[in-house]
């Protein structure tokens, strides 16, 4: 069950694109003391200029056997009856984040399909209904859970899950006014305001509070070594997509690297698609010159702003070479060898 709402989660957000319209992130129901925030407005992204185009063109994206699989395995439409995601974690550990999704379909399947997950259990915490079940995770098999908390203001559901009870706890006592929100305190960073038409939001603050086990994992090292605190939006405003990034350096030094070593990273970039793009070169051309890279003291900014149907277009002519096998991305103006190739060379 917890698959299928991630793979769900997944399947919106690849429809939707970065897109949209403007939808808040309701602060009231994140902890003042997250780490680390994750919003995604699917409602808007569908609404959205780019997001309509999308939905335009399902069945030659391959997406259309995609939504009908979750339409007959949840009983939900996952182009309607899901209207947002909030993600946050308290601490560093990974089994403590909580996933909030905001839905408007009827939820009878999806309850039926929890009752067939491995040693599924049914209790009720604060008279809301805690399903329980054991699912593989980095094979393992762990306890999952999942609160539903009904009789919201807006007369939607709120399913919560979670990878421990505790969490699941939690986020339900806060639903229902108990501890302190993101809205009355907390971190800055945490608390900033998304960007009129901003649908996916992230922000993760206090980056050198992360263990020293997690900091010696390869993929963390070089944001840890830069960066305090990170901010990522994404959405559509006025008919342009946009994707901007925010780092708080650790000092000015810190941040004054970090942009020569972006500024150097776009150059090559640049480079490399003029030379060995092939037919897709000129399109990720393109989208490169509308890369900038700036911020001034400790902060640093990576932003990228593109007309929404323009960007559109592009993404269907990269898929379309993708498909066609021509788009030459790695091997230059032939397109890509598959092994009979270069055995019979």
């Amino acid at each position: 069950m917890n698959r299928l709402m991630m793979m769900t989660v997944a399947l919106v957000m690849t429809i939707s694109g970065s897109t949209a319209w403007a939808g808040d992130l309701d602060k009231q129901i994140v902890p003042a003391d997250a780490k680390v925030v994750m919003h995604l407005d699917f409602e808007a992204m569908l609404a959205s200029e780019f997001g309509k185009l999308v939905v335009a063109d399902l069945e030659q994206l391959g997406l259309k056997e995609k939504v009908e699989h979750m339409k007959q395995q949840l009983g939900l439409d996952p182009l309607v009856d899901f209207d947002s995601a909030t993600i946050y974690t308290r601490t560093w550990d990974e089994n403590e984040f909580v996933m909030l999704l905001r839905m408007n379909g009827n939820l009878e399947k999806l309850r039926e399909l929890a009752t067939l997950a491995k040693e599924y259990e049914q209790s009720e915490y604060n008279k809301h209904a805690v399903h329980s079940w054991l699912d593989n995770h980095k094979g393992k098999e762990v306890r999952k859970y999942c609160a539903e908390v009904g009789g919201r203001p807006d007369g939607q559901t709120l399913l919560v899950f979670g990878h421990s009870k505790g969490s699941v706890q939690g986020a339900v006592d806060l639903l229902e006014g108990q501890g302190s929100t993101l809205r009355r305190t907390g971190s800055e960073v945490l608390g900033t305001t998304p960007k009129p038409g901003c649908t996916v939001f992230i922000a993760v603050d206090n980056l050198q509070s992360v263990p020293e086990q997690m900091k010696q994992k390869k993929q963390h090292t070089p944001v840890l070594n830069v960066l305090n605190s990170l901010v990522v939006q994404m959405g559509e405003h006025e008919g342009e997509s946009f994707v901007e990034v925010t780092g708080g350096a650790i000092n000015e030094q810190k941040a004054n690297q970090a942009r020569v070593f972006l500024n150097g990273m776009l150059a090559m970039g640049a480079m490399h698609v003029n030379s060995n793009g092939g037919e897709a070169g000129p399109i990720f051309s393109a989208l490169l010159q509308d890369v900038t890279i700036g911020g001034e003291g400790a902060e640093v900014t990576v932003r990228f702003t593109h007309d929404a149907k323009e960007l559109h277009a592009k993404i269907k002519a990269l898929h379309e070479m993708k498909t066609a096998g021509r788009h030459g991305w790695h091997h230059g103006e032939h397109g890509d060898h598959d092994e009979g190739d270069h055995a019979s060379e």
